[in-house]
């Protein structure tokens, strides 16, 4: 149906590359506005594994991750993640309280993240992982 009337719209290329919700974290970022921890723009699953293990360490107080596809609308491709349902969690949280301060330096996140190669573990779906412990 033609409606002859302008349209105010990006062009389909700009469209496919921020119409998407890893889009809109990058518009956010390159308007400098605040938005809760989280990662976009991933797109393999060893990624995927890498990105929530370095989310959990540096926020420890986060219960729970959200899950959300790209491609995905009307609350479709949403799951969540209960951290403490990990079972390395407590561990981590025992390494954080033993210095929070010195925990939360960049230098000692950068060394603390071949540590979380145990929570990659836990999250691998050879060992039940996400399978396990997402709720969709």
């Amino acid at each position: 149906m033609a409606l002859r009337l302008p349209l105010l719209a990006p062009e389909p290329k700009v469209a496919a590359i921020f119409g998407t919700k890893s889009g809109a974290k990058r518009i956010f970022q390159a308007a400098q506005v605040n938005t809760p921890p989280g990662a976009h723009d991933i797109y393999d699953e060893k990624h995927f594994y890498s990105a929530l293990a370095q989310l959990i360490c540096t926020h420890l107080d986060v219960p729970r991750w959200v899950f959300k596809l790209d491609d995905e609308t009307g609350g479709r491709g949403c799951a969540y993640f209960d951290v403490y349902a990990m079972p390395g969690y407590k561990v981590l949280l025992a390494e954080h309280d033993a210095d929070p301060e010195e925990w939360y330096d960049p230098a000692v996140q950068a060394n603390a993240l071949p540590n979380s190669k145990r929570a990659r573990k836990q999250l691998s779906p050879r060992n039940g992982g996400l399978n396990d412990l997402i709720r969709a």
